[in-house]
């Protein structure tokens, strides 16, 4: 088991992106955290090496239909344990500007996912 970081670019943010992510870590089984931060999407991960690569490939292939990955950078830190994969609140890390979505409706697969949720 080992610890990734996982930077995200493009437009990522404002369309359904961490609560995708959340369900992608948990079918993968993998536990961490997922956060919109001023420079991207920040996936913190720990699992077996070779299922972080097979994550990283669905998140490329299966990222919702709105958004636009410009690119994707893994790096392995240091080893920490989570109890489960969450999605945490959004923080400020950078000066730089996020990309933001265009107007757009609320997906089928985003009214589900909102319908699924504890209220």
């Amino acid at each position: 088991m080992k610890t990734f970081s996982i930077h995200i670019t493009g437009l990522v943010q404002g369309v359904g992106f961490r609560p995708f992510v959340y369900l992608l870590a948990g079918s993968c089984g993998l536990k961490g955290t997922v956060e919109n931060t001023t420079a991207g999407v920040v996936i913190r991960v720990t699992g077996n090496p070779k299922t972080v690569r097979e994550f990283c490939d669905a998140i490329r292939r299966k990222a919702p239909l709105a958004s636009h990955i410009d690119s994707l950078v893994i790096t392995e830190t240091g080893y920490r344990e989570w109890k489960d994969f969450s999605i945490v609140k959004s923080s400020v890390i950078s000066e730089e500007i996020t990309e933001v979505s265009p107007d757009i409706a609320v997906c089928r697969e985003c009214l589900a996912d909102l319908e699924k949720q504890p209220r």
